[in-house]
């Protein structure tokens, strides 16, 4: 087996222990809260997710990429105390405007719990440079560990709170549980490996590092800002145009289709990013090379999942989670074909940071949800909830389709077809 696939095959089952327990909570947790529960806890999750890929300021980003590991330890720092910073100034201002925006968003119910949401960015924003910096020295058990504990813990706590009888705020506290949990095993890890961002602490330094990779915060951040949100806007607008049920069977097909992306296409992710960065030094045949096989190792299981959500999609779920679910195996029907391209491009994506592309992907992502934010509200205002999930489907469909020949172009994939080099099989 290639050090690829050893790297891989150790992330994998740890996800694979994670996602059985992220199918067990899936299962359950729909029996226990209701579609309007989920819809809040959509509204509550979204947030989180457009604020916290931008929390470290497109640094973490970078962290993976300098050839000098002191570099890769102070981009690291620098990403903690931009989230650190970053949080607690969010903090200020939804304490301040938090009872309009919630009002706006007509989930007034969240309102005392929406404090908690730069407590949650704050989380993820400490989280994430960890993450890159243990996946740099192949740190692929840590990742594993922290991925169960995570998904362990949430599924304990949402459960526990469940059948207590909370409501959408118990969905919300597993999540934030979770989210700790992941974060301590990252944490002992990176001291554990003597690699704390710390280590020969200066401002100059961090200031230093910060100059000689502006052009992540200066394209990385809206351009991931703008990714992240294009595919949670319906969290934010299915409420307002339909009601928070249609958000909460939304937000379940979601859960169900991004399960896999999470825990196994981006654990191929993880891994790739790492050796194709090597890839990307050693020149552009063995990164070719690289992206190829990672390719068709994302294309092959993401076909039958492809098959089996479009043909029996409303049965399964309707069989496994409930017949009050149906509607969200009919969303998740027409949400697949979108997702399928999500489940082989999202890995690969890490080429426009390897590559440098930055600012080409910021023209894509201003593209994306542009057509995105259109294809909801005209599907609102027209539509019925199942048509306008067929809009918004077919246009990620399209336009992640269109991302993934880029990334297998910007890859050298094209025209290098049948010519790997078996002296680069190791990588």
């Amino acid at each position: 087996m290639t050090d690829f696939g050893k790297s891989v095959t150790t992330l994998v089952s740890g996800s694979l222990v994670a996602q059985l327990i992220g199918v067990i909570s899936i299962i359950v947790l729909p029996r226990l809260y209701n579609d309007e529960a989920f819809g809040v806890f959509g509204f509550f999750v979204a947030t989180v997710a457009i604020i916290a890929v931008i929390i470290n300021g497109g640094y973490e980003n970078a962290i993976m990429l300098p050839e000098e590991e002191p570099i890769s330890q102070k981009l690291t720092a620098l990403s903690l105390w931009i989230a650190a910073g970053g949080s607690l100034f969010l903090l200020v201002i939804l304490a301040l405007t938090g009872k309009w925006i919630l009002e706006w968003g007509e989930v007034p119910m969240l309102y005392g719990w929406h404090l908690l949401i730069p407590f949650s960015i704050l989380l993820e924003g400490l989280s994430q440079p960890y993450r890159t910096l243990l996946n740099r020295s192949e740190s692929y058990r840590a990742l594993s560990f922290s991925k169960i504990a995570r998904s362990l813990v949430l599924a304990v706590v949402s459960i526990g709170l469940g059948l207590g009888g909370k409501k959408f705020e118990g969905l919300i506290l597993g999540y934030l549980a979770g989210q700790l949990a992941g974060l301590v095993v990252l944490w002992v890890y990176v001291r554990a490996e003597n690699k704390s961002a710390d280590q020969g602490f200066s401002w100059h330094k961090l200031l230093e590092a910060a100059g000689q990779f502006s052009d992540f915060p200066r394209y990385s951040i809206f351009s991931a800002w703008l990714n992240t949100a294009s595919k949670h806007l319906p969290f934010y607008m299915l409420i307002p145009l339909y009601d928070a049920g249609v958000a909460g069977q939304f937000n379940q097909a979601d859960r169900v289709l991004t399960l896999p992306v999470v825990l196994v296409a981006m654990s191929i992710g993880t891994v790739y990013y790492q050796h194709a960065s090597k890839a990307h030094l050693l020149g552009a045949e063995v990164l070719a090379a690289v992206t190829r096989r990672t390719f068709f190792r994302l294309l092959i299981p993401a076909v039958p999942f492809l098959v089996i959500t479009m043909i029996g999609g409303p049965d399964l779920f309707a069989g496994v989670l409930g017949e009050e679910w149906r509607t969200a195996g009919e969303y998740a029907r027409w949400l697949m074909p979108w997702m399928f391209m999500v489940f082989i491009a999202s890995p690969l994506s890490y080429l426009i940071d390897i590559k440098r592309k930055l600012r080409e992907f910021l023209f894509f992502n201003i593209a994306l949800f542009a057509l995105r934010l259109a294809a909801l509200w005209l599907g609102g205002i027209y539509l019925s909830d199942i048509a306008a999930m067929k809009v918004y489907g077919f246009s990620g469909m399209v336009m992640v389709g269109l991302q993934l020949v880029y990334l297998l172009y910007i890859g050298g994939v094209w025209g290098n077809f049948g010519r790997t080099s078996l002296r680069n099989r190791s990588l």
